[in-house]
């Protein structure tokens, strides 16, 4: 995943606002928010989590998608962000859990941020 920042004024809202800054932060746990937060923005679709649902037509349309006023797009991504929290099998939560956990062990490997420091 990569993001692309014109503007700085979402990583000043972190207390970053040199690279310097970057080695008094806590890099694991920025990284994690910004990951997840950019995972629950994509629209993923599970067909065995929508499996009987009267929406798994539309939600699996990409032209469907494209063609909702904002409102409506915001009401059917709950939806479908509520049907995948109900099911612990979905894939798009299986890979926010998978990054969750990936962010914790390198916060673990990563305690200290030294130049000094060599394990």
């Amino acid at each position: 995943m990569e993001n692309k920042y014109l503007k700085m004024a979402e990583i000043n809202g972190m207390g970053i606002y040199s690279l310097s800054d970057l080695i008094c932060a806590d890099l694991p746990c920025l990284v994690e928010n910004i990951l997840l937060r950019e995972w629950e923005g994509v629209i993923y679709y599970d067909e065995r989590a929508l499996e009987g649902h009267k929406h798994k037509e539309q939600y699996g349309n990409l032209r469907f998608w494209e063609g909702l006023k904002y409102e409506n797009f915001k009401y059917h991504r709950k939806q479908l962000k509520r049907i995948y929290t109900d099911n612990p099998q979905c894939v798009k939560e299986i890979i926010r859990r998978k990054i969750v956990e990936k962010c914790r062990q390198l916060n673990d490997y990563t305690t200290e941020i030294d130049t000094l420091c060599i394990r």
